[in-house]
């Protein structure tokens, strides 16, 4: 049984990066979606966080020469304050209701990539760049899902090398504030950590296979994988925990 979970986290770290390596961003949210069948999000969150932090420090340096302070900054405060709260209701959440936002989560994102238009930097409000944000923040918290804050980047950035680069820095900046909030509160273990380590050549595996058939494959196609996988596993993630 123990080498099934083990066989089986492996596979998670290595789908889930595979698909930040496509796309950028999404890793934790697969990774949720797949482990969220077997185990609560209080065991899951913490052992994807340091595998989340080293792929995005790997990103940020591919697309330093985009990064902009003004940019990541703002996002990353915006975040955090959305993140405290969201760390507190994961401490004290039910379960399954928790498991049945990340379906709802799961398939909104889906639908507003299938539905979003090309956007041109800075569309938007500052108003409505916050708030967002601060949702982001939130589910991050909550679910340790940073997908939703890809929104906010691709409103306040014109390239795709602006967007990766800004959008992995405000992670790790993100990532290192929930890594000490979740020791504080004592969601992070030693053994969580263990685990998260013996992950990590299946990130990296992942990550880079990604990244290499990212080049390969139009753009197009690339979406139309992602937004099928998040609607079928938000699906199927509300329809179990439903318990009707």
């Amino acid at each position: 049984m123990k080498e099934v979970t083990s066989m089986l986290y492996a596979f998670s770290a290595f789908l889930a990066y595979f698909v930040k390596g496509l796309c950028g961003f999404a890793n934790t949210l697969v990774f949720s979606s797949i482990l969220s069948f077997w185990q609560d999000n209080i065991y899951i969150t913490p052992i994807d966080l340091p595998l989340s932090l080293i792929s995005n420090l790997l990103l940020v340096f591919h697309d330093h020469k985009a990064l902009s302070v003004k940019i990541w900054g703002s996002g990353a405060f915006f975040m955090i304050l959305g993140i405290i709260p969201g760390t507190f209701f994961l401490k004290a959440g039910d379960p399954a209701l928790i498991k049945i936002i990340l379906g709802f989560l799961t398939m909104g994102l889906a639908l507003q990539m299938l539905l979003k238009k090309k956007s041109a930097g800075g569309a938007g409000s500052a108003l409505s760049h916050a708030l967002i944000a601060i949702l982001a923040g939130f589910i991050s918290g909550l679910l340790g899902i940073g997908a939703l804050i890809s929104i906010y980047m691709a409103r306040v950035t014109n390239s795709l090398e602006a967007f990766r680069g800004n959008l992995s820095l405000l992670f790790i900046m993100t990532n290192l504030f929930r890594f000490a909030i979740y020791i504080r509160t004592g969601i992070l273990t030693a053994e969580t950590f263990n685990i998260s380590l013996t992950l990590v050549p299946f990130m990296l595996a992942g990550l880079l296979g990604g990244t290499m058939l990212s080049s390969r494959l139009g753009g197009t196609l690339v979406r139309r994988v992602i937004i099928f996988f998040l609607l079928l596993s938000g699906v199927a993630l509300v329809v179990t925990n439903l318990h009707i």
